[in-house]
């Protein structure tokens, strides 16, 4: 008796971007002869996104959630609303390469012990543009987890156990709090936790665009905000020593771009050395995650 195909359920949290999502949507739609819904959830306090939800709703299953400007607030109201096998969780401004969701799907096939799977990223110039571990292929685990686990890039299985964890609403984007990334890690370490174990494979490839230290596509004070948000998680999960190893990682990449010249570079991978240290020790007041 042939199994029923597994069915994808994209959440897609969006806040201020409209011309990057067809883009996405058109690479979703490329996944040809894959089950695949996507929930919207619109944090924007306008009308902005109608007339492209109209514009691809005939080719593709879209639902819309609005929302309050909150990012893991917005993801965890996708996920109640998921009816899929397989949960994901693409930035506003990624995009997927053909077949992947088949490759995806085969591994979960193939590979029942895993709950979830980091896939690769590169820009359009096949530069990578995060999950940058040493390994192509590895089992995550909590040394190289800052290193497999942006969110554009994970897959999960949406089973039971998955259903019991959330995404902590005091960390991330428009969180009211410093720490203004990690949300994505601290997901993938309550899985761990649970027991969820995940698989990292750079083969698999998404897409998005360079916004790291080095790039200098970003800013001192997103650089730093970035730093507090990986400290935090860090102290949350009692993860001391890999704290001293990245502060001596960013001071080292520092010291490099200095040496080549690329001071601006350099200041920014300060800025996330300093946020890394601030989010670890600082003690920041931190509201009461949503029940």
């Amino acid at each position: 008796m042939r199994t029923k195909m597994a069915k994808f359920s994209l959440i897609l949290a969006t806040y201020d971007r409209v011309h990057t999502l067809p883009e996405l949507f058109e690479s979703v739609v490329a996944q040809t002869g894959e089950d695949v819904e996507c929930i919207v959830i619109d944090q924007n306090q306008d009308d902005r996104l109608q007339a492209v939800v109209d514009v691809w709703r005939p080719r593709l299953d879209i639902r819309v959630v609005r929302a309050t400007p909150q990012l893991s607030k917005a993801r965890n109201l996708g996920m109640a609303a998921a009816k899929g096998d397989i949960l994901v969780f693409p930035d506003d401004d990624c995009w997927y390469s053909p077949g992947l969701f088949k490759q995806i799907r085969e591994f979960f096939e193939q590979h029942p012990q895993y709950g979830f799977l980091g896939a690769g990223v590169t820009d359009k110039e096949g530069i990578p543009s995060g999950n940058r571990w040493i390994q192509a292929e590895c089992e995550i685990a909590p040394v190289n987890v800052f290193r497999t686990s942006a969110t554009h890039t994970l897959f999960f299985r949406n089973t039971p156990a998955l259903a019991a964890i959330r995404f902590d609403e005091r960390i991330g984007p428009n969180s009211g709090t410093p720490f203004a990334c990690g949300e994505d890690t601290d997901y993938v370490l309550q899985a761990m936790h649970a027991g969820i174990r995940g698989y990292f494979k750079r083969a698999f490839l998404v897409h998005h665009a360079r916004r790291d230290m080095l790039s200098g596509n970003v800013g001192e004070d997103r650089a730093v905000g970035y730093g507090r948000g990986m400290g935090h998680v860090m102290r949350k999960h009692k993860m001391r020593a890999l704290w001293a190893m990245f502060l001596l990682y960013d001071v080292a990449r520092a010291a490099i771009c200095r040496l080549t010249n690329r001071g601006n570079a350099a200041a920014l991978c300060l800025a996330h050395a300093r946020g890394v240290k601030e989010g670890y020790m600082a003690g920041y007041p931190v509201p009461e995650a949503a029940s």
